[in-house]
């Protein structure tokens, strides 16, 4: 279904560049590895608990829910 495949496309996730100094680097890289992680894996991670330490997320599902 083309409609299907478009709204696929649309809602994917998508890659981004971000820039990384250094030392935060080299850390980011080390602790990743620690865990046994790819580096795709643990920016995700490090980005949902933020998230969640923010209360961001426990709000965004409330508001798709209509709580």
């Amino acid at each position: 279904m083309k409609v299907e495949s478009e709204w696929k496309r649309s809602t994917a996730s998508k890659p981004f560049a971000i820039y990384i100094p250094k030392g935060l680097l080299e850390l980011t890289e080390d602790t990743r590895k620690k865990l046994g992680m790819s580096r795709s894996r643990f920016i995700q991670y490090c980005v949902t608990k933020t998230l969640q330490e923010l209360n961001v997320l426990s709000s965004t599902v409330h508001e798709e829910k209509g709580l």
